[in-house]
């Protein structure tokens, strides 16, 4: 599986926004770090998407040596390395369309995930395909974690 280098860039006002130097055009952002790791793999499935669709050829993904070196790239899209922070995100497999399907839940879990759905403003559906995307390893939260590791503020050597 491909996985294109997104570049996590802090706003001044807060917020993430996130910038695939590969894919010139697939940007995005986040509120926070989790919704700007979350919404770079939505922005990176369905650019990927479009570009098969045109027939375009998908370009191999750099190294963050590659990306790092590319001086007019990070000029040009105001990138400091020192506040910037990167993730490889996983190219999804070419989004479907929506499935009905019939499935049998134990009805407490039911309940468990409708009350999820209810609190966070989701439906029913988009929790268990999230449980779904977790359960075969597209789970974001690993990275999430690493990244905000990395963000914590270092202690200098005395």
């Amino acid at each position: 599986m491909k996985h294109y280098m997104a570049v996590f860039v802090p706003e001044r006002g807060g917020g993430w926004s996130v910038l695939f130097p590969d894919l010139p055009g697939c940007t995005t952002q986040g509120e926070d770090l989790g919704e700007a790791i979350s919404m770079a793999g939505d922005a990176l499935a369905g650019h990927t998407a479009v570009m098969r669709d045109f027939g375009d050829q998908l370009p191999e993904p750099s190294t963050l040596e590659q990306i790092r070196e590319n001086k007019t790239w990070c000029e040009e899209h105001g990138v400091e390395w020192g506040k910037a922070m990167v993730a490889p995100i996983a190219m999804r497999a070419p989004i479907g369309k929506p499935e009905r399907v019939t499935v049998s839940i134990d009805s407490n879990v039911l309940r468990q995930i409708d009350a999820y759905a209810d609190r966070t403003g989701l439906t029913r559906s988009s929790v268990l395909a999230a449980g779904a995307e977790v359960l075969l390893g597209h789970d974001v939260g690993q990275v999430v974690r690493a990244i905000e590791e990395a963000a914590k503020p270092r202690r200098k050597k005395a």
